[in-house]
């Protein structure tokens, strides 16, 4: 490399850091928010399928369902008797996804995955439980392991659990839901509902709503203390109209309800929804109080010839909005911004640029604009020409975010180049690279920032993720 480049990566670099730190702006978007078990060796069939386990900081699958009742001496269950967890397949084939065998006991599954993206796997159980306790479980897949912990009853202590549904005669004290429920789209394991239980003798469950618009949740397990505590019941069958559904749950003499909403199939194919009133919030690396507000507001602005829509964004309401601009043209997404200011440089530089499209097969690639300007520092004035790369690494793919898992993802990479007087060269091993997720009829669902670190293929530095959205 030259040193003129050399020396202005390290001129832009901090400058360009602290405004993604400070702003959280994807540039591309410009939000600024922006038996045991027997042969663990056995060969595929076919070609091995890539990608990774799903799991919190502690190593923990996440997000997991265990089910069934696991009792000393009572060999367990194929259907009955599983483990439910999320991989991110990122090359598509067959797969094995397995534990150790722990206390007599093991879990696998075997298939081939027809997409990239996050999918659901059912881990079958076998064997037959050896002694009473709380086991850990090591899943593996892939190169990657997560951790699920299961308890086992001594035996003969499967005797049914008494326990009242916590808000009876009412509403269901508490209750958590997950997952979408859209009118026609099968439920799947990240539909799930946690309910409050008030238990006075422990023991096992086995428990059923009604049938509600389509909809049935169920659930099994053991509940080992006494008191109020959680279980969760997972969602089967197709949602039939939209609207509010309320799902009755009835226990030996108490009941109680809850209500979930069910939506119509989203009409717009928009993968960035600009309709006036639309609304998102996201939280970064997890914490709930460090997060982001993005509205569409009514009207339109018209910059050199082109109409805008425009989003108000915010990460302290109190502090006000600051604004951005959004059109699409065809299949294309547009967005107006100095992209001067946001390099840093010293020339206010306002360009419109295409950060989405959503006509185009997986791998296709397209680049802004050169944006040409100076930078100075302590050193002295240098001219510079940089440039965005953007990549389509998947295209209509399912993407888990939080509990919500979103159809129809587009994922796309965006890179920057800087132009070296002959070509242009990518610039990630000194300003790291961002990729974005676009959920149809959504919008932006998710944000990964790679920072730099002196290589190709930086680490994951932070992660904004979509906790709430309303689309008009």
């Amino acid at each position: 490399m030259d040193t003129e480049k050399a020396l202005f990566l390290e001129i832009i670099k901090p400058a360009f850091m602290k405004k993604h730190f400070l702003f959280l702006l994807p540039l591309c978007v410009v939000f600024f928010f922006t038996a045991c078990q027997k042969e663990l060796s056995i060969e595929l069939k076919g070609t091995a399928s890539a990608g990774s386990l799903q799991s919190d900081v502690t190593g923990e699958c996440l997000p997991k369902t265990v089910q069934g009742v696991y009792e000393v001496g009572t060999g367990l269950s194929a259907t009955a008797n599983y483990i439910d967890v999320q991989v991110n397949v990122t090359g598509v084939g067959d797969y094995r996804v397995y534990s150790d065998t722990v206390n007599g006991i093991f879990f696998q599954a075997n298939g081939a995955f027809a997409t990239a993206g996050v999918n659901a796997v059912r881990l079958a159980g076998g064997g037959t439980p050896l002694a009473a306790g709380i086991q850990s479980f090591t899943i593996t897949f892939d190169s990657t392991e997560c951790i699920v912990a299961i308890s086992t009853l001594a035996q003969g202590g499967a005797v049914p659990a008494v326990f009242t549904l916590a808000g009876s005669p009412n509403t269901c004290l508490n209750y958590v839901l997950a997952g979408d429920y859209t009118v026609g789209v099968p439920m799947t394991a990240a539909n799930t509902a946690i309910i409050s239980v008030d238990v006075t003798v422990p023991g096992t469950y086995n428990l059923s709503t009604q049938i509600s618009n389509g909809i049935i949740f169920s659930g099994a397990g053991s509940l080992v203390n006494l008191g109020q505590q959680t279980i969760v019941l997972t969602a089967n069958g197709i949602p039939g109209v939209a609207g509010s559904t309320n799902i009755p749950v009835t226990f030996g003499g108490s009941t109680c309800s809850f209500t979930l909403d069910v939506r119509t199939a989203p009409t717009t194919v928009d993968y960035f929804p600009m309709t006036a009133g639309s609304n998102w919030s996201y939280q970064f690396d997890g914490d709930p109080n460090d997060s982001l507000f993005v509205r569409a507001k009514a009207g339109t602005v018209t910059l050199e010839g082109n109409v805008y829509t425009v989003f108000e964004f915010t990460v302290d309401a109190t502090a006000g909005f600051a604004d951005a601009n959004y059109r699409k043209s065809g299949s294309d997404y547009h967005t107006y911004a100095d992209m001067g200011d946001y390099f840093g440089l010293d020339n206010a530089i306002n360009i419109d640029y295409i950060f989405l499209k959503d006509n185009v097969a997986a791998a296709a690639t397209w680049q802004s604009g050169p944006i040409n300007g100076t930078i100075t520092d302590t050193s002295g004035t240098f001219p510079i020409s940089i440039r965005i790369a953007f990549t389509i690494e998947q295209k209509d793919v399912a993407i888990t975010v939080g509990s919500i898992n979103y159809a129809n993802t587009i994922v796309v990479v965006e890179k920057y180049e800087v132009f070296d007087g002959a070509n242009w060269v990518d610039a990630t091993e000194f300003i790291g690279y961002f990729k974005n997720y676009y959920a149809r009829g959504v919008g932006l669902i998710k944000q990964d920032y790679y920072y730099e670190d002196g290589n190709a293929n930086p680490p994951v530095d932070y992660e904004q993720d979509i906790r709430r959205h309303q689309v008009f």
